[in-house]
């Protein structure tokens, strides 16, 4: 039997349609068109409104950071391509300016005006109102690795007294005593309980948030231990900001070694108490750093 050329070609131009019509287009994955959208915006310095190239923007779904961060061009301004639809905010941070966190918004499509004006960082001293209208109870000024300059203490405690969580659950090393280490040990409290618990010390300082005008302060944490000693030093003896007395503050430090107890302090006396039981409810004072 002779091969037909007409019936040939037509099958053979028939099936480069169906695949071209079953493969994605070069450059573009294969999620339909129309679900992924850019976001950009300027940073600005709000004190002559100049732009502020350098300036890291992080990109956060749900107030929870994504790992997608960009650096601001000489003209101050910034883009994230490929973005999903959702409620997004914008993180700003520059050295030597306050870090600012935008409202929410939704990407339903492209978003090129998230522009944000970050602050210059003022001369605190301690006992000062913070920029979250919180209270200044430490100044580093020997350790530029840590990162920042002041830590502020929330207005005031949080509603009633939590427990810290984890009763028997829990022995490990994971959290640290010192300054700088309770956003950390904060962020590892709350992964480590999951689901498992919820209204936890740790759990309720993450969550916490502080809205100034049209800035939104949501980095705070539960201090370390020597951080809250801080709190205690430099605020509650100088009469800064109220504190209850009656009974001892969480920190975020647990005691090594044993499944029950963490780490708290009595502000009647000053008294640093490491085997205070997890499952015990105690005042809460949230912390942020800048």
């Amino acid at each position: 039997m002779k091969n037909n050329p007409g019936l040939i070609c037509f099958a053979g131009c028939f099936l480069l349609v169906l695949l071209s019509s079953c493969s994605p287009s070069v450059g573009h994955d294969s999620i339909a068109a129309g679900e992924f959208y850019s976001v950009g915006g300027t940073i600005t310095k709000a004190l002559d409104s100049s732009e502020a190239p350098g300036a890291l923007v992080q990109l956060l779904l749900n107030g929870k950071n994504t790992g997608r961060t960009v650096t601001a061009g000489q003209d101050g301004e910034w883009l994230f391509s490929n973005v999903s639809p959702g409620s997004y905010k914008i993180k700003a941070s520059l050295d030597g300016y306050i870090t600012r966190t935008s409202g929410s918004f939704a990407v339903s499509g492209d978003i090129t005006d998230q522009d944000l004006s970050l602050e210059k960082i003022p001369d605190y001293v301690i006992g000062d109102r913070g920029p979250a209208n919180g209270w200044i109870f430490y100044i580093n000024t020997d350790d530029p690795s840590l990162g920042w300059t002041y830590l502020e203490a929330a207005p005031s405690d949080l509603p009633g007294k939590a427990i810290w969580g984890l009763f028997e659950n829990w022995d490990s090393g994971i959290t640290s005593a010192g300054l700088g280490s309770g956003y950390t040990n904060t962020r590892n409290i709350i992964r480590i309980i999951g689901d498992s618990e919820t209204g936890t010390a740790a759990q309720l300082c993450g969550g916490y948030s502080v809205t100034i005008g049209n800035d939104v302060y949501d980095d705070w944490f539960l201090p370390s231990r020597d951080e809250l000693n801080y709190i205690y030093l430099n605020l509650y003896k100088n009469g800064k900001s109220s504190f209850e007395t009656t009974d001892y503050y969480w920190s975020s430090t647990n005691l090594s070694g044993y499944h029950y107890f963490s780490s708290g302090q009595r502000f009647s006396d000053g008294a640093q108490w490491t085997h205070v039981a997890r499952n015990e409810t105690k005042f809460v004072r949230p912390v942020r750093s800048f």
